[in-house]
């Protein structure tokens, strides 16, 4: 049996607010990082991770994206972030997931494709031509794209200077 996971935007002007920055490593991190839970959700690689924090037993608020490496091997693209609202983002598990992380893209299709706007320092991962969906900001410069099927399309990383 496969775990399902749908994701829902609750829309509300608190978010957490910081700067999303490139280390040394081409890594992106999240500063100030927030207290989370040790499950992520790796919906690309394993580099690659949605922060969570346990908000009931099959639900999760995502709280920020970090990841080693991100800027490595990146598809050039000149980026534009969908129209967004601020909001919350949750993922809901048909069965709670195991302690250690679940990785998303063996649930459900995740387009595998990172891509990198130098111009704009805007690093987007999934598929960026999808058209339709909502666009959420969940924490200050990171926006997650959810379809009206509840899956994850794309998520788009502002960095900041």
């Amino acid at each position: 049996m496969n775990m399902k996971i749908v994701f829902f935007a609750e829309y509300d002007n608190e978010i957490p607010i910081g700067k999303n920055k490139i280390t040394t490593d081409l890594s992106i991190l999240f500063d100030p990082s927030i207290s989370i839970d040790a499950f992520s959700i790796h919906p690309y690689h394993w580099s690659f991770e949605l922060t969570t924090q346990e908000v009931g037993r099959d639900k999760y608020l995502l709280r920020y994206a970090m990841g080693s490496l991100c800027l490595l091997d990146c598809c050039d693209a000149e980026l534009v972030i969908p129209k967004s609202r601020r909001g919350k983002v949750y993922a809901y598990f048909s069965s709670p997931p195991c302690a250690d992380g679940i990785y998303y893209s063996k649930y459900s299709v995740f387009q595998e494709k990172k891509y990198y706007d130098a111009k704009n320092k805007i690093f987007a991962v999934g598929d960026i031509s999808e058209s339709h969906g909502k666009c959420v900001e969940f924490v200050s410069g990171q926006f997650a794209v959810i379809n009206d099927l509840g899956e994850l399309i794309a998520i788009y990383v502002c960095i900041d200077q």
